[in-house]
C-alpha cells in the first residue's frame, strides 16, 4: 500500500525571506508538531507532495476534511483549534511511498527584521 507521509507544525510566526537576505539575521522559530504520520489512502485523499502555509480557519478546516476523507488521521493531532491571529500552520506532505519507515524533519527560521 502506498502512503504519503505528512508533518503538520504549528508555528508562532512565519516571515518571508528572499535570496539576498543576510543568513545571520535569521533565528530559529519555536514550533510545535501537532500531527505526523501516514495518510494510508494510496493518494485517494487527493493530496500531492507539497508544502503549505495555512493562515485561515477555512483553509485549515478544508485541509483537515481532505486529510480525513479516507481515514480519520487527525484524531491523534494534539491541536486542531488554531488561533490564526497568533499562529500559522505549516503542513508538509511527502510523495506517495510504497511502504512506511520514512520521516520528515523541518528546521524553521524567521527573519529578525
Amino acid at each position: 500500500m502506498k502512503t504519503p507521509i505528512f508533518l503538520v507544525c504549528l508555528c508562532a510566526l512565519i516571515m518571508g525571506c528572499s535570496e539576498g537576505d543576510d543568513p545571520a539575521a535569521f533565528v530559529p522559530v519555536d514550533a510545535t508538531v501537532i500531527g505526523t504520520g501516514n495518510l494510508f489512502g494510496n493518494g485517494a485523499e487527493g493530496i500531492s507532495e507539497q508544502n503549505l502555509v495555512i493562515s485561515t480557519t477555512e483553509a485549515w478546516n478544508d485541509l483537515l476534511t481532505q486529510m480525513n476523507s479516507v481515514n480519520n488521521v487527525t484524531d491523534d493531532f494534539t491541536e486542531t483549534n488554531i488561533d490564526f491571529t497568533q499562529y500559522r500552520v505549516i503542513a508538509v506532505f511527502d510523495e506517495i511511498r510504497g511502504n512506511g519507515g520514512f520521516r520528515i524533519d523541518l528546521d524553521i527560521w524567521s527573519d529578525t527584521n
